[in-house]
């Protein structure tokens, strides 16, 4: 209201900027969320120890 009555602005072209540039924001961090949720559950969870093997691809 107050963009509008202030500004004498549309409200339909602000609204419709901020839907756009908040699903390139969502899609731009979809990624590095990821792996920080990644990081956090395996912060918390602790599935390996010290003194454990680790095989991947027969190595």
């Amino acid at each position: 209201m107050i963009y509008s009555q202030v500004w004498g602005q549309e409200v339909e072209g602000a609204l419709a900027a901020l839907g756009v540039g908040s699903i390139v924001i969502g899609l731009a961090l979809q990624e590095p969320l990821g792996n920080l949720v990644s990081g956090l559950m395996l912060l918390f969870e602790r599935p390996l120890s010290v003194g454990d093997w680790v095989e991947a691809e027969g190595v």
